[in-house]
């Protein structure tokens, strides 16, 4: 379950670890992301998704995988590995090898561009992720917020307004063609903004 203790998310907080994207937007256009992760705040979420997202497990991480689901106004949603699906828990995929606790903290000032391991239940993660595309305070308390956009908001954009089909699946492929760690020498303050076109 959550964790009583509650920290908040302010402009001091560090991004001790960063995540590259390289993706293909209907096979044509290329474009790229990087977040920023909050190892101090939510260390045991920040590994967990890198080791779903690094060629390290029996899986090959998100290289290939799909942008699966686009909600204009909301989020996208990505990281189904191959060989998994898509209600699968971390017990098998977690760099713990089984559950993995909710690491809680109320996100103050949230605004857009965060991203959150989508969760199945309580201490239950899926290697899905999901970045919001606008403020979402509902999710402060039912989903571990551990990353922030730093880089790539065109291509976020361009994400954003592909079209879907009823389903939210876009209709020409969002591929996550290369992806990996960004080394961080020295942790930085992630910065908060108010509107949706800085972030």
């Amino acid at each position: 379950m959550f964790m009583q203790q509650r920290e908040e998310i302010t402009e001091g907080d560090l991004v001790t670890h960063a995540f590259f994207c390289q993706v293909s937007i209907a096979g044509r256009k290329d474009g790229h992301f990087a977040f920023g992760l909050f190892g101090e705040l939510a260390l045991k979420t920040v590994e967990h998704f890198m080791y779903c997202a690094l060629e390290q497990n029996k899986y090959q991480g998100y290289r290939d995988t799909l942008i699966h689901r686009v909600v204009k106004g909301y989020y996208l949603q990505g990281g189904i590995l191959k060989g998994t699906k898509a209600d699968e828990t971390c017990d098998e995929n977690s760099i713990l090898g089984g559950p993995l606790e909710n690491e809680s903290y109320k996100t103050k000032q949230i605004k857009t561009a965060w991203l959150g391991m989508l969760d199945l239940g309580a201490d239950k993660k899926s290697c899905q992720f999901f970045l919001t595309f606008v403020n979402t305070p509902w999710l402060d308390d039912t989903h571990v917020l551990f990353g922030k956009l730093i880089d790539g908001l065109d291509t976020i954009q361009a994400i954003e307004n592909i079209k879907v089909d009823e389903d939210d699946h876009p209709k020409k492929k969002v591929k996550i063609k290369t992806c990996g760690k960004i080394i961080v020498d020295d942790p930085f303050p992630i910065k908060t903004r108010s509107s949706h076109d800085e972030f």
